[in-house]
């Protein structure tokens, strides 16, 4: 069997999205003897670089030449993806021997995905799902800053502390789908349980970051910056926010959320109370 000797990885989507692509190509590419080149492209959904958050990821890759990525970022927009497919796809197979998208890894399983993938040198992975398997993000190192502002942050948690993520800015279907009352009720439930329980909230709202502040006081620990995605400084302090989420025992959230999955899946296991 011939094996794969490069994947070309685009991922989109916010943070979440994108680490969930990127582990499934380094987890794929140990299995299969392939190396990666990654295509992390700066735009308003993730204003920062992929090296201004972690300082490793385990797995070695090389970085798309400036050049070239300035080139390709007006061009490969998943949006214009999703809507031309199919011209995308006869364009692309100039330079790739294989071309996968968001439709081609849905309907394949991950050992199907790797039995094809194999056979191939030059392979174009562009998606913003998971697409292979991997235990958890364990892998990842971040920034010795952002660190030493996660330590800061969970040095205020006890064994009672409690994560809550609330995303609301930038999601529709997700906001309309989970009302902030289902996951107050969660609280207050849990409130009513536990007469010591503390809340990290984790969210990207700040006017209910002052609401749920009114509502339970100094039960409730959180991030006082913005958390834009359109600036470095937000993509940051998601970085702490996941990081901090993941040091908690129980997560109230929607797992229809990646920054949530991503919380979920470092560190040790943790019970997460699905709100929808």
């Amino acid at each position: 069997m011939s094996r794969a000797n490069h994947m070309t990885v685009i991922p989109f989507g916010g943070l979440g999205n994108r680490l969930r692509v990127l582990n499934s190509a380094f987890f794929l590419s140990r299995d299969i003897g392939a190396d990666v080149e990654l295509v992390w492209f700066v735009k308003p959904e993730l204003n920062s670089e992929l090296g201004d958050m972690f300082a490793a990821t385990g797995f070695e890759y090389f970085p798309m030449s400036r050049w070239k990525r300035a080139l390709l970022k007006p061009f490969l927009k998943h949006i214009y993806i999703q809507k031309y497919e199919s011209t995308y796809r006869r364009f692309l197979r100039l330079f790739y021997d294989q071309v996968y998208f968001d439709n081609d890894l849905t309907v394949r399983s991950p050992s199907q995905l790797r039995a094809e993938i194999a056979q191939h040198g030059r392979v174009l992975i562009a998606t913003c799902y998971q697409f292979y398997d991997f235990e958890n993000f364990d892998n990842l190192v971040v920034q010795p800053q952002l660190r030493q502002r996660i330590d800061a942050l969970t040095a205020r948690f006890d064994r009672n502390t409690v994560g809550v993520h609330i995303r609301r800015t930038d999601h529709t279907a997700l906001i309309k789908a989970s009302p902030v009352e289902l996951f107050t009720d969660r609280m207050k439930q849990l409130e009513g349980e536990d007469p010591d329980v503390k809340f990290f909230l984790a969210t990207d709202d700040a006017s209910l970051k002052t609401a749920l502040r009114e509502q339970f006081g100094q039960r409730l620990i959180t991030q006082d910056i913005p958390l834009s995605r359109a600036t470095a400084e937000g993509m940051q302090g998601a970085v702490v926010d996941i990081y901090a989420l993941s040091q908690t025992k129980k997560i109230i959230c929607t797992t229809r959320s990646s920054f949530a999955q991503m919380a979920a899946l470092i560190g040790a296991e943790k019970e997460i109370i699905e709100v929808c």
